[in-house]
């Protein structure tokens, strides 16, 4: 059974047309609320209201204003709609807001809509023919072509079922939207109701939402919880992408939300000041528009401040387009495939608009082959491709979540195209705790000749050493080294791939190079037969460790390293902090008590010191080892064996 989809349907028009009107005899409700609004006959802010198909699906309506003075304010509430309902008057034909509303749909990325001739009782026939003829022209390659064409009369009510029909087959032909993904809504409006406080309304973008959810304020990042719920004016205990809703905010840090604000699950929507895109003049635009032209940008309910930063030509001729990079002097909480507006920053005039190709783009310079390269990937938009762009931004690490976020696509398809990349070995993926990191092929290689610069360095200086870096002095020094934050999970688990690849070796609980090989001068190895003399000569009575490394002519470093590898030989064992023995004399110290014990029972400090021919300086240590090791058990100031289990 097929989802049913929750739509949302605007008007667009001139002023005058009737949009108010026709919303009215829609639906019965009055959108015009303002003193001002019903003095002067025209719709200021926007309005919201719902009707009822006989299909039973409930739509929502958006009312947005005609003149020219208030196209901000359709900008907001156009974004987010299905469809739109296009009025042009029979006694007034094609106006001047009529072109730039349809302008600003086509830039939005709307695709359906259905076209009203309103007030036909105001014209004959020969009137409305030529409204046709020049709604034809208008209309003439646009989404609006072969829209369906209904004239009505809100005053005497003919054409109203015709199109109430036309609503119901197009609202049948819309998808549902997905409400998997990060939750997204623009602010169109922000109003407080006694006893309740802060509401806000808007459009799911995406997602969806339920009471008691905690949400962020974009671009400020403020947080804020979910307390009530309403969808068409009925309490809900959740709302959804494709849905007009409202929502009662309370705030954790006192901030108050404002218009053009995004509330979004937090951490999935990174606020810019600079964006990607291709960029579309309008055709009927006295002239080109030019490099660092500054203009209005819009983004959802969003308006913004910038300049054009024209990446490949000087300047871009009305009806064409070009690959634009905005330089936005506030932040907006953009995610790749947003649809924006651009309008100029003086004059009361739409420039253009278009998609946004990358939301977090680095600053470019101009004319660069490669970078128009990867704009038109992003643009022709095989997601897995895009993905792979993004892999090399990030320069190393990436996490995999933060895709899906960044490009407007579900958490779905980014893992599906990350599985792709993984499977051509274009990607590296790291799954840790709680995210999977992924890294580009060849970020990885960067990644991995970085560390081993930093253990080449340390071997070349201490050639006579084995073993290599601890994983934390390495972590941070590579950390440094290309200034990225790394984590020790994370640098584990690179840290495992490198071992398993037989480019890296643990020593010792140290990393080293896989080819590294001891270089012994002469002078190093006298020295070193030095330390083995010194155990050698003392099987149960050693020297301190201090002591043969002091007595070496060694490095300290090079001393313990050489120490450690004869305890990972065997021929050391580590009895204590202070004392290394042979491991020939403390098996011979081991096999001596054991035997003395099986006779005896058991055994005192001075006993054991005299049975092995040893003072009490290192019988103690002998014996607390073997107790260590499970051999003895301490019972007051007697040593018995343990007894087997």
């Amino acid at each position: 059974m097929a989802e049913t989809p929750h739509l949302v349907i605007g008007t667009a028009g001139h002023v005058d047309h009737g949009k108010t009107t026709l919303v009215k005899a829609l639906t019965g409700v009055d959108l015009d609320t303002l003193p001002e609004e019903k003095a002067r006959g025209l719709t200021i802010n926007l309005g919201f209201t719902h009707f009822d198909t006989s299909s039973g699906l409930r739509i929502g309506v958006v009312d947005v204003p005609g003149h020219h003075r208030f196209i901000k304010t359709m900008l907001a509430g156009a974004h987010g709609l299905d469809f739109v309902l296009f009025l042009v008057a029979c006694d007034d034909s094609v106006m001047p807001q009529t072109r730039e509303h349809l302008a600003i749909l086509r830039l939005l990325g709307l695709e359906r809509g259905i076209i009203v001739l309103t007030k036909k009782d105001l014209a004959d026939a020969e009137t409305l023919e030529l409204v046709q003829a020049e709604v034809d022209e208008l209309t003439q390659g646009t989404f609006l072509e072969k829209a369906p064409r209904i004239a009505v009369s809100a005053q005497t009510g003919e054409g109203l079922p015709e199109l109430i029909a036309a609503i119901d087959r197009m609202a049948g032909e819309c998808s549902a939207r997905k409400a998997e993904g990060p939750f997204r809504l623009f602010l169109d409006r922000v109003f407080t109701v006694a006893g309740a406080g802060t509401v806000v309304t808007g459009t799911v973008l995406s997602g969806k939402v339920a009471a008691g959810d905690e949400l962020e304020l974009l671009p400020a990042g403020a947080p804020v919880t979910v307390r009530q719920i309403e969808v068409h004016g009925s309490p809900a205990k959740a709302a959804e992408a494709g849905q007009r809703t409202a929502l009662n905010l309370r705030s954790k840090d006192k901030t108050e939300p404002e218009r053009g604000e995004l509330l979004a699950t937090p951490g999935t929507v990174r606020p810019t000041y600079m964006v990607d895109a291709r960029l579309e003049v309008l055709a009927d635009l006295p002239g080109p528009i030019a490099h660092w032209t500054r203009v209005r940008f819009y983004l959802g309910t969003s308006e913004a401040f910038g300049r054009l930063v024209l990446l490949d030509c000087d300047e871009i001729h009305p009806g064409h387009s070009a690959y634009v990079q905005l330089r936005l002097e506030s932040p907006v909480p953009a995610v790749n495939n947003d649809r924006f507006i651009a309008r100029r920053f003086s004059a009361d005039r739409t420039i253009g608009g278009g998609a946004i190709l990358d939301a977090h783009p680095v600053k470019h310079k101009r004319h660069r082959e490669l970078m128009i390269g990867d704009l038109k990937v992003r643009e022709q938009g095989y997601l897995a491709e895009v993905v792979e762009l993004e892999a090399k931004k990030a320069g190393y690490f990436l996490e995999q979540a933060r895709l899906s976020a960044d490009l407007g696509v579900t958490p779905g398809q980014a893992a599906l195209a990350a599985d792709e990349l993984l499977a051509q070995g274009k990607l590296l993926g790291f799954p840790l705790k709680h995210e999977t990191h992924l890294i580009h092929a060849e970020a990885f290689e960067r990644f991995s000749r970085r560390l081993a610069e930093i253990l080449a360095e340390h071997h070349q200086a201490l050639p006579q050493l084995a073993r290599g870096l601890s994983a934390q002095e390495l972590r941070q020094r590579l950390s440094a080294r290309l200034q990225i934050p790394l984590p020790a999970e994370l640098f584990e688990a690179a840290k495992e791939k490198l071992v398993a690849q037989g480019r890296l070796k643990l020593v010792e609980a140290t990393i080293a190079l896989a080819e590294h090989r001891v270089e012994l001068s002469g002078a190093d190895e006298q020295a070193l037969a030095r330390i083995r003399r010194a155990y050698d000569e003392h099987p149960l009575d050693p020297p301190a460790t201090e002591e043969v490394i002091a007595g070496s002519g060694l490095p300290k470093e090079v001393a313990q390293d050489y120490l450690g590898r004869l305890a990972a030989a065997g021929a050391l064992v580590r009895v204590s902090r202070e004392f290394f023995f042979p491991a020939a004399g403390l098996a011979k110290a081991r096999a001596d008590l054991v035997k003395y014990l099986e006779e005896h029972g058991s055994i005192t400090v001075s006993a054991f010191r005299e049975l092995i021919g040893t003072s009490r300086k290192f019988a103690l240590p002998l014996l607390a080892h073997f107790d260590e090791q499970g051999l003895t058990v301490r019972d007051g100031d007697l040593r018995r064996l343990r007894k087997k289990s």
